[in-house]
């Protein structure tokens, strides 16, 4: 599932938002784009950081409609945490081009 973003191990939220200026997004917005209430920019990229429990986080690149799928699967209990954040600076941090996709369902 998704691409993995390469940050430090620890404290992945806090990197995010505090390094990389990521920004936040809602669960309330999350549902409204799973419904195509509304989509997000071309340019900028969704990436989930999934909680194990343990401190050592996943941070994903959601880069199409059916990563977020997966992304959102109801059957995996593990707190979710999601930002936006600009693809060209992703696909820098990820070493490589990402082939985007339409990332609502």
């Amino acid at each position: 599932m998704g691409i993995y973003l390469p940050i430090p191990q620890l404290r992945k939220v806090e990197y995010l938002r505090n390094v990389l200026r990521a920004v936040p997004v809602s669960d309330k917005t999350l549902a409204s784009v799973q419904k195509g209430d509304i989509e997000f920019a071309d340019d900028v990229g969704l990436i989930c950081v999934l909680h194990n429990g343990s401190g050592f986080d996943a941070a994903l690149v959601v880069y199409n409609a059916t990563e977020f799928k997966e992304a959102r699967d109801p059957t995996d209990t593990r707190k979710r945490t999601w930002f936006t954040l600009d693809r060209k600076h992703i696909e820098t941090l990820v070493g490589r081009s990402i082939p985007w996709g339409k990332q609502d369902v």
